[in-house]
């Protein structure tokens, strides 16, 4: 779609926000990660606000992109399409900026019992956006077919899911006392909800592909 040489620019913005996000997602990775490891302190407070400088970024490149697309040779209605799948990935930015904020902002302390699975419900979530930015530069590049990202996602959203409601069962059954318990339950839901957006970008992706496929 954006392949031809006139369009060129404008790839590079958009490849240039997809970055932007993606750097936004490895530190957000960094700070959980290092919250698991050593919970709230200075180091935690950069990580925080470099995932926040990232999300703002991200948001400028997509307001020039935004401008840019109605000085190229781009049909209204696939303006429309890619400024939307744009805003779509923007989310995943600003749910991993509002996930480390709020963490810090409420003081939250993961409890031990939880971290593993912390662990391992934040890599999945960490993954599929991998999995879901490499198909949209497939997508916006040259690529005739798509590769099978969207399946890999769906299966990963799964597992997500499974994992999700174990861990609240868990922290319902633990000795927690009732704030903490609906803190880290909607804690853990957050999480999860990276997976989700994916899978619904994933399945707007396909529909853009075939929708533009010459």
């Amino acid at each position: 779609m954006l392949g031809t040489k006139r369009n060129q620019e404008l790839q590079k913005q958009v490849f240039d926000f997809l970055e932007l996000i993606r750097h936004g997602i490895s530190t957000y990775d960094q700070a959980v990660n290092h919250l698991l490891e050593n919970g709230l302190d200075e180091r935690y407070d950069v990580l925080v606000q470099q995932v926040h400088q990232a999300e703002s970024n991200a948001d400028d490149v997509r307001h020039d992109i935004s401008l840019s697309l109605y000085k190229r040779s781009l049909l209204p209605e696939s303006r429309g399409d890619l400024l939307s799948l744009l805003e779509q990935i923007d989310r995943l930015a600003n749910r991993a900026d509002a996930l480390t904020y709020g963490i810090r902002t409420l003081g939250l302390a993961i409890p031990e019992f939880l971290r593993k699975d912390m662990r391992e419900i934040n890599r999945l979530s960490v993954e599929t956006v991998g999995i879901l930015l490499d198909g949209v530069v497939a997508l916006l590049g040259r690529a005739r077919e798509l590769p099978a990202f969207a399946r890999q996602v769906d299966n990963n959203e799964s597992l997500c899911d499974q994992l999700e409601r174990k861990m609240i069962g868990e922290i319902f059954q633990g000795d927690l006392d009732p704030v903490n318990r609906i803190l880290l339950k909607e804690l853990i839901e957050d999480i999860g909800d990276i997976t989700d957006i994916c899978e619904n970008i994933a399945h707007y992706v396909t529909i853009f592909h075939i929708k533009h496929k010459i």
